[in-house]
Parts: C-alpha cells; structure tokens; sequence
C-alpha cells in the first residue's frame, strides 16, 4: 500500500521488490501471494487496510506514514514492515506499547531504485 499504480517509480520498485524475493525462494502464485492497494484519501487508505487485514496476511509491507497509521490502527496481530515512514520513533513506540507488531523499518537502497 501507498504507492501509485502508473507512477514510474513504483512499478520499478514492485519488480525490484518481486525480484528479490524470487532470488530468496518466494515465487507469487507458488509459495507467495502478493496482493497490491493504490493509495487514495483518507477513507480510500482506511478501507484498504481494512480490506487486507481481513485476509489475515502473514505481513504486510506499507510505504508512508499515513499507510503504515491505518494499518497499525486497524491491526493488533499482524507484522507490518514499513517503509518511508516520516515519525519512525513515533511508530515503534506507539506500537508497541499498544502490543502491535509494527517490528520492521525498511530504508530502500540505491539497488531497490533500478
């Protein structure tokens, strides 16, 4: 969640994304399911979270603050491993002491850009 589905941008980082899980094994459709939401507004971004929690995911990877804040909202069990997030201390600390599982910072590199 919180990428754009014909930004330039975000499809590189999808391939680069579905590429190194390949290289570690996952292959989406045999051992992996990847499910993508397009960032909206607020009620948009909310349903969405909504909607992949009630999948019960082994994890999901969100990419904004506001993102990783609806899901953390709306989740107590499953991870979230985030990305681009502006209040990171803010994040981890309010998660946790709540007992959710926001565990995960993910800084992409210069290799994740292309």
């Amino acid at each position: 969640m919180g990428l754009v589905a014909n930004d330039p941008e975000a499809q590189s980082r999808m391939a680069a994304f579905e590429n190194g899980l390949r290289e570690l094994g996952w292959v989406e459709g045999g051992n992996l399911s990847i499910g993508y939401r397009w960032a909206g507004d607020g009620n948009v971004v909310r349903d969405h979270a909504a909607e992949l929690l009630a999948m019960a995911p082994d994890l999901i990877l969100a990419n904004s603050t506001p993102i990783t804040a609806a899901l953390r909202e709306q989740s107590g069990t499953v991870p979230i491993v985030f990305t681009q997030v502006s209040e990171k201390a803010r994040v981890h600390h309010a998660a946790w002491r709540r007992g959710n599982r926001v565990a995960a910072d993910v800084e992409p590199t210069h290799a994740a850009h292309g």
